[in-house]
């Protein structure tokens, strides 16, 4: 979600006919279906949600992938 964030159009299409998130455990499927939202504009995200499984914020993964991706 970060890379799309910085480079939209370096980010890989997810063709969600034939990409089956459901076969992912938890936040992988979890974070693709919101990556997608995402690209396709639709993307809202609760400031509390948490992942299903290690009930992690995505917020505060953004935040650190984000730091993490920074030059500064």
């Amino acid at each position: 979600m970060v890379q799309h964030q910085q480079a939209p159009s370096l980010s890989p299409e997810i063709d969600g006919i034939e990409f089956n998130t459901g076969q992912f455990d938890g936040e992988v499927g979890w974070i693709l279906t919101r990556l997608q939202a995402q690209i396709d504009g639709t993307l809202t995200v609760d400031p509390d949600e948490v992942g299903p499984n290690s009930g992690q914020s995505l917020q505060s993964q953004l935040a650190l992938y984000k730091r993490l991706c920074s030059e500064n």
